[in-house]
């Protein structure tokens, strides 16, 4: 019994995927999925209790909370590129100038 590994990009579900047996080799032939990125919205607390359904969170879910006092809300960007989190944001006053850049792995089951 023995297992072959495909890489990341590997599309499974895909239609092209092919398997062909000639002549004592079988090949597999399997498209590359194009890479996922997805930018995220930011919320507010008002605006995520005006839009949620107010339930607490559950098991089913992976909440990631992070630190990023003096920036604006306005100032935040999180993408997500395949399975990592990336969150960043600057903010310039007069002051002060805050900044961050955090990148987080998202477990294997989390559905992006």
């Amino acid at each position: 019994d023995r297992s072959i590994a495909l890489p990341k990009d590997a599309d499974v579900g895909s239609e092209g995927l092919k398997l062909v047996h000639e002549d004592g080799i079988l090949t597999v032939s399997v498209p590359k999925r194009e890479p996922y990125r997805k930018q995220l919205e930011i919320s507010v607390p008002g605006q995520a209790a005006a839009e949620g359904n107010g339930e607490a969170p559950s098991n089913d879910l992976y909440c990631v909370s992070l630190s990023v006092p003096g920036v604006r809300t306005s100032d935040i960007s999180a993408t997500i590129e395949e399975r990592t989190l990336r969150v960043k944001g600057e903010t310039k006053t007069q002051h002060r100038h805050m900044r961050f850049d955090r990148s987080i792995a998202l477990p294997k089951d989390a559905d992006v």
